[in-house]
């Protein structure tokens, strides 16, 4: 069984130590006060460790941040945008296999929606959607496009013919 470390005062991220709540075992649970000053009891080890930061505030505050910083959450465009990242990084995806499985990125810069906004804009029409010129290529400023169903259908690997060079 660990020693016993009073924590009294010592603040930990956003908690800070107020006394202990109760002893179970091998661990202890603390009292913790919050900066926004909600109260927080938990294992002493979580909070230390920076598993636990905050009394749950923290996390609100960046999903608020997350959906409110552009003001175009759920909108058709942003839908697009978390489509690609989805196929590209996620093994869960259903379409994984087809693009992050074979080495198909989204490009640094396009991390952010406001930069991927900025780049590529709001598709001509309904029926248009984001397509790699180069189907082996990563979706970056240069490889990308607003397609029609049936370029989207022509642009295929198996139908892509590199452009010549020199």
């Amino acid at each position: 069984m660990s020693a016993f470390r009073d924590i009294t005062g010592q603040k930990f991220n956003r908690l800070t130590a107020i006394e202990v709540a109760e002893r179970k075992g091998c661990y202890t649970m603390w009292r913790f006060i919050c900066d926004c000053g909600q109260e927080k009891v938990a294992r002493v080890s979580h909070v230390t460790s920076g598993a636990i930061a905050s009394c749950g505030c923290y996390q609100k505050e960046r999903q608020t941040e997350s959906a409110t910083k552009h003001g175009m959450s759920n909108t058709r465009i942003w839908r697009i945008w978390m489509l690609m990242h989805q196929r590209c990084r996620n093994p869960n995806s259903t379409p994984y296999p087809w693009y992050g499985a074979k080495g198909i990125k989204v490009c640094d810069a396009w991390k952010t929606f406001e930069q991927f906004y900025a780049d590529v804009g709001d598709p001509p029409s309904e029926s248009h959607s984001i397509d790699r010129i180069n189907p082996y290529g990563d979706y970056e400023p240069n490889n990308v496009r607003w397609a029609t169903p049936k370029q989207q259908r022509q642009n295929t690997r198996e139908n892509y013919h590199a452009p010549a060079t020199g």
